[in-house]
């Protein structure tokens, strides 16, 4: 019952006179809550799905081909790309769609035949 008010001191930045956001060089501290999250369910399901879903089925494959280890590594790049391109990583992964996909991927007995849209019942 000693504490009277609460301030929020940003962290500081590396020059220790810009209260920069550790993941953003650019960006403030308080810009940070306003970044845009366009990860509409539209997107997340044309462009995000089919980079999972070759991600997940390179991490359960247990024989490679040549074949195999340039689609994980296409998807690995892809990744990449899909989230410097201003998507927001959290907003993504914790889309309903995301994590009931992600679930379906992993339990399933046959990766080789699922179909990510039909698994998750998506009109595309």
């Amino acid at each position: 019952m000693n504490v009277r008010s609460l301030k929020v001191i940003p962290l500081w930045g590396l020059d220790f006179l810009t209260p920069t956001h550790g993941l953003f060089k650019d960006r403030l501290d308080t810009e940070v809550e306003h970044v845009p999250r366009d990860a509409t369910k539209l997107d997340v399901e044309r462009n995000f799905l089919p980079i999972l879903t070759a991600l997940v089925r390179g991490a359960r494959t247990s024989n490679f081909t040549k074949a195999d280890i340039l689609q994980t590594t296409r998807a690995l790049v892809n990744l990449n790309t899909y989230f410097s391109e201003t998507k927001h990583w959290g907003a993504v992964w914790t889309s309903r769609i995301v994590k009931d996909v992600w679930r379906n991927l992993w339990i399933s007995q046959d990766l080789v035949r699922i179909n990510v849209l039909k698994s998750h019942n998506v009109r595309s």
